[in-house]
């Protein structure tokens, strides 16, 4: 009797001690960590991203319009949509800021994650997927355990030596790209960091990385006064000079090299400016860049927090007139683009009445340098 009594208070005192483990939540805690990850895109509406100064409304300025041929060219009008990204994490050991020694890679469909995490710190970078339809991808990524740099290439387009540079080939545009980074994410196997959840009985922490544009876009157009069919068409390349060649995408600043990137333009004719009601002839076009060099646009908020930069910006468009002959126009946009440095729309009125046409063939050269079109003076040299 007394036996069969200790064996039952040893067999209580087991399942006591058994069911104490299973309702203790540190071994849980030790036994699985998840971390739920919230991708957060921001500055992808381009009315908030150029909201330069109040009450500003690019559609106002901008003439061109944006129809369906213009989406079947160039895309919509401002970011593509995003719902697929890459992430990857740096796991730091004990040691927070600790150098990078090893990544783990996950790819995400949707703006949400989730992974089990060893305790330590990490540090996350994440960015969207690129997809390109139609031709070949334009951004390249060098990755290292340092950091992820994002570039393109160059193309076959031949341009003119603008001032001040020595570029000999055009660069291509790249695609819509966004990223954020955290550094020094700290997992601990403390319970009071994490919540408790009992559907999936385990702990979890929810944080949030926070995406930002890394490329800008610029609408450019090119609005022709009484024209009268005197320029009939366009070569379809133009240039924009002296943009950055890439981007880091840990620290989002640009790199310092600088280049000269290509894009399409479209021709446009009979368009009527809804608030003068003039009709005009427009070329157009929507050009994606890294932006300017040796910054973080988003993080500038004026004209004047700009660091020093003394490059000059030069915005070609090759145009051919009613004779048969064309001219290649180039453009200081220099103030322009420091203006809008997180992209937005530059605009080049032309009055044709002033240009004249040329009489000699052979004019795709650098045939035409227009002066400060903020002012509308322009000399055409022929």
């Amino acid at each position: 009797m007394k036996s069969l009594t200790l064996k039952t208070l040893m067999a209580a005192a087991l399942l006591l001690s058994l069911v104490s483990c299973a309702r203790e939540p540190v071994l849980y805690l030790h036994r699985d960590c998840l971390i739920d990850l919230n991708l957060k895109v921001t500055g992808a509406d381009i009315r908030t991203l150029w909201n330069y100064e109040p009450g500003y409304d690019f559609e106002r300025e901008w003439v061109y319009g944006w129809d369906a041929e213009d989406e079947r060219i160039f895309g919509p009008m401002g970011y593509a949509e995003m719902n697929e990204f890459q992430l990857r994490r740096y796991y730091l050991g004990h040691q927070a800021g600790a150098r990078h020694t090893e990544v783990r890679k996950d790819y995400i469909e949707g703006p949400s994650f989730q992974g089990s995490f060893s305790f330590g710190y990490y540090d996350l970078l994440s960015w969207n997927e690129i997809r390109t339809v139609g031709y070949g991808q334009s951004i390249r990524l060098k990755e290292s355990l340092d950091s992820v740099v994002a570039y393109t290439g160059e193309t076959r387009v031949s341009v003119p030596e603008y001032p001040g540079t020595k570029a000999t080939k055009a660069f291509n545009q790249p695609e819509s790209l966004f990223s954020g980074y955290m550094e020094s994410l700290a997992v601990t196997d403390n319970p009071n960091d994490y919540s408790w959840n009992e559907e999936k009985m385990c702990f979890e922490k929810i944080i949030s990385l926070e995406l930002q544009p890394v490329t800008y876009i610029y609408l450019v157009q090119f609005v022709l006064h009484n024209n009268e069919d005197r320029i009939t068409m366009i070569q379809g390349d133009s240039n924009l000079s002296a943009m950055s060649s890439g981007v880091c995408l840990n620290s989002c600043v640009t790199l310092d090299e600088a280049v000269t990137v290509n894009y399409y333009t479209r021709f446009k004719k009979g368009v009527k400016i809804a608030q003068t009601g003039e009709t005009v002839d427009v070329i157009g076009g929507k050009l994606t860049t890294f932006g300017m060099c040796g910054m973080n646009p988003t993080k500038v908020s004026t004209k004047a927090e700009l660091p020093d930069e003394f490059n000059r910006h030069f915005l070609d468009v090759n145009v051919t007139f009613l004779n048969g002959l064309d001219s290649t126009m180039v453009f200081d946009v220099t103030d322009k683009v420091k203006e809008r440095f997180r992209g937005g729309v530059i605009t080049i009125d032309l009055d044709v009445n002033d240009i004249k046409i040329p009489v000699r063939p052979g004019g795709s050269g650098f045939d035409a340098v227009v002066k400060d079109p903020m002012k509308e003076q322009y000399e055409i040299i022929i």
